[in-house]
C-alpha cells in the first residue's frame, strides 16, 4: 500500500455519509480549516440523491432484498459505551436507517405480446425490447430521489 492511501492517524471531523448535506457538513468544515474525513458505508456515492443506470439499480435492489432479510435476524447495535474518547472528543450514534424499504423490481413487458414498429411496420417481440434495454443499458439513469421542477411557459422551451 502506498503511503499516500493511508488514512490520517488524526482528524478534526468525521462525516458519515455522503448525501447532500453530509456533503455540505464536509465542505464546509474543510472550508473552515478543518481535516475531515468523510466516509459513507454505501458502495455508492451521495446517499438517497443517487443516481443510477439500469444495472447498477438491478444490482442496488438485489443486495437490498439480500440485507434486509439478513437484518431482520441480527442486531447491528453498537454500545456508544464502550468506546474510549480523548477529551473533548463526543461520540453519537447514527444507527442503521435505511430509507430504501420494500423493494420490488418488475417489467412491465409481457414475453407473449409483439409490438409493431411505427418507423419500419416490423414486428419485434418485448423479450428483443428488453434485451435491448438490458444492452443499452448505459443509456438510463434513475434517481433514488425524483425531482419535479416548476417552471412557466417560457422555461419549457429550452427542457
Amino acid at each position: 500500500m502506498n503511503s499516500d492511501d493511508l488514512l490520517p492517524s488524526e482528524v478534526d471531523v468525521v462525516v458519515l455519509g455522503t448525501g447532500l448535506p453530509e456533503s455540505i457538513i464536509a465542505g464546509a468544515c474543510a472550508r473552515s480549516g478543518l481535516s475531515v474525513l468523510h466516509l459513507d458505508r454505501n458502495e455508492y456515492y451521495g446517499g438517497v440523491w443517487s443516481s443510477f443506470n439500469l444495472q447498477s439499480i438491478n444490482s442496488l435492489f438485489e443486495n437490498l432484498s439480500s440485507t434486509t432479510a439478513l437484518n431482520q435476524d441480527v442486531d447491528n447495535e453498537i454500545d456508544i459505551k464502550n468506546i474510549e474518547l480523548n477529551e473533548g472528543e463526543e461520540a453519537l450514534a447514527i444507527g442503521q436507517y435505511q430509507p430504501i424499504q420494500n423493494v420490488h423490481l418488475q417489467w412491465h413487458i409481457t414475453e407473449a405480446d409483439a409490438t409493431e414498429s411505427e418507423q419500419n411496420g416490423s414486428i419485434e417481440s418485448d423479450k428483443s425490447i428488453r434485451s435491448d434495454l438490458e444492452k443499452n443499458w448505459r443509456r438510463f439513469s434513475i434517481d433514488l430521489l425524483p425531482k419535479v421542477r416548476f417552471s412557466d411557459e417560457s422555461q419549457n422551451g429550452w427542457m
